[in-house]
């Protein structure tokens, strides 16, 4: 077939599709998963913190693809969102909270192209696949607030067999110290709360003039306590957010403290649910904690039914 077009225009049209492959290759590139390190107000990212970092990333046993301190930012690309999750923890431990630790995707396109200004088209969340979100439980505050519950039925119980008591108070690791003026009152005691308190561990101990109770909770209640958490804001998660019109997603614990939501289904890897956005959220949510002989119970959802007028009149419910 003769080509009956100007050469001019054939030239043309080279150029084009040229420029068009030329601006679509950094789609071909792919993303690295990374971490960005941001400073809070009042404080700034040095070369400092970026050594540190650095420096204990590699003690993790983790050779980092790349990092870049530019703009008062430090970011470091991985090779994997395994190696990625475990700096990202080490890192906000050793920073502290005057920095802000985000899982990231950074565009891997080479340097050559981005020169030019070409870079990889950037996809909405619907193309993504959606947001994933990590909730935090507070583990320790769920747990004071549990040994606190204790505390009160302690002395309520103590109370109500008529056994004096000089105080209760909670300690260090959620330890329960009870302080009797005579050692009778503590044999009297410690006899009734080991046969009324089965989640509790109780030994006898004297300070001077003091008779002491020090009781810890089991190690089996410990572990109801904090699948109890995690279920309940599972719960929570499901409730809430299904009532906004989400479509029903997977929510499901990752681990003894966390519970994700994907509103699609997530990526097959090791790691955690991780964020298909430009930051990493993390909520801390302390639960209130079930009462002892008590089932827990789950957050109902209540549905109000309105009256809708029908075009022909009649009204529907």
């Amino acid at each position: 077939m003769i080509n009956k077009f100007p050469l001019w225009k054939n030239l043309l049209v080279i150029a084009i599709v040229l420029f068009g492959i030329i601006y679509s290759v950094p789609n071909l590139f792919g993303e690295d998963p990374a971490i960005q390190i941001n400073a809070t107000k009042g404080a700034s990212v040095t070369q400092g913190d970026a050594d540190r970092v650095l420096a204990k990333i590699k003690e993790l046993g983790i050779t980092p693809k790349s990092s870049e301190l530019k703009d008062d930012q430090f970011v470091v690309r991985f090779n994997s969102e395994e190696d990625e999750f475990k700096a990202r923890e080490e890192a906000q431990e050793l920073l502290g909270e005057r920095y802000i630790v985000a899982m990231n995707l950074l565009p891997s396109t080479p340097k050559i192209l981005s020169a030019i200004g070409a870079s990889p088209l950037k996809l909405g969340l619907d193309l993504r696949g959606g947001v994933h979100f990590l909730m935090e439980i507070d583990m320790e505050e769920a747990l004071s607030k549990s040994s606190q519950q204790y505390v009160q039925d302690i002395k309520s119980e103590l109370q109500k067999q008529k056994i004096h008591y000089s105080s209760v108070s909670l300690g260090e690791g959620q330890e329960i110290t009870t302080a009797f003026r005579t050692e009778k009152e503590r044999d009297d005691a410690i006899d009734y709360l080991r046969t009324h308190h089965n989640d509790l561990i109780f030994t006898s101990d004297a300070d001077g003039q003091k008779f002491l109770i020090r009781a810890r909770i089991t190690e089996n209640r410990l572990q109801e306590l904090k699948t109890y958490a995690v279920d309940q804001n599972i719960n929570i998660i499901r409730n809430r957010l299904n009532e906004l019109g989400v479509a029903r997603a997977p929510t499901a614990s990752s681990s003894s403290s966390r519970a994700s939501r994907t509103p699609r289904a997530p990526r097959k890897s090791s790691a955690p649910p991780r964020p298909s956005s430009s930051a990493w959220l993390t909520t801390l949510a302390t639960s209130s904690l079930p009462q002892r002989e008590q089932s827990p119970r789950t957050p109902r959802c209540s549905r109000t039914r309105r009256d809708v007028p029908s075009s022909s009149g009649r009204r529907l419910s």
